[in-house]
């Protein structure tokens, strides 16, 4: 079964639009820098960045043969594991914490805490719980997981990081359903179906 979008091919087999989250995390990449993303696919964002002029270390990690076989053909680095050596200045997590269990987030994210050098940055994208729209959808993807991911929940997990930046992303635009949502969630925030949260650890 092809859970993913980037597997998928077909336009209406996600909400989420990526394009702000990963322009977001573009702008705390700089040339010479080693970057990991998680939950790779396709390869897009790395493509997108060299596609920015970035040269940086690329490395990719996936649990689909098919994603580590796409980064080698294009000359990234992939990666099976997370045990690894190298100690990362940026590492991003596109839309993927959420189809990890409660037991795998904590397991990720004491990893995580060892891979990202001190001062280095993780990026997760994630659907945005406020918004109705998303919360109804969720189960759309059989490989989501619950609880649902919560922004300041992050702090919980990932304690030797700060929040250095939150962004919401792919609004409704229907004004009934922006009704609906500033109703139901009590917050404007609950017109977006996504959000990105940049953390930075702690020096």
């Amino acid at each position: 079964m092809k859970y993913h979008n980037w597997q998928a091919r077909h336009p209406h087999f996600s909400l989420v639009d990526n394009t702000k989250a990963k322009k977001l995390a573009a702008s705390y990449i700089t040339n010479g820098m080693t970057v990991l993303d998680i939950g790779s696919g396709d390869c897009d964002f790395f493509d997108f960045l060299k596609h920015q002029g970035l040269s940086c270390h690329f490395h990719t990690y996936d649990v689909e043969a098919e994603s580590l076989a796409i980064a080698e053909k294009k000359g990234y680095i992939p990666h099976t594991t997370l045990e690894m050596k190298e100690r990362f200045d940026v590492v991003t997590m596109f839309e993927v914490i959420e189809h990890l269990t409660m037991d795998e987030r904590v397991q990720y994210a004491a990893i995580l805490t060892t891979l990202i050098k001190p001062g280095g940055y993780l990026i997760l994208s994630f659907p945005h719980i406020k918004s109705y729209l998303s919360v109804v959808n969720y189960f759309d993807n059989q490989d989501h997981k619950i609880p649902y991911v919560k922004v300041f929940g992050l702090t919980y997990l990932f304690e030797q990081f700060t929040q250095e930046k939150v962004m919401y992303f792919t609004p409704w635009v229907n004004p009934l359903k922006i009704l609906l949502s500033l109703v139901t969630a009590l917050s404007f925030t609950g017109i977006y179906n996504n959000v990105c949260v940049v953390l930075k650890k702690k020096l």
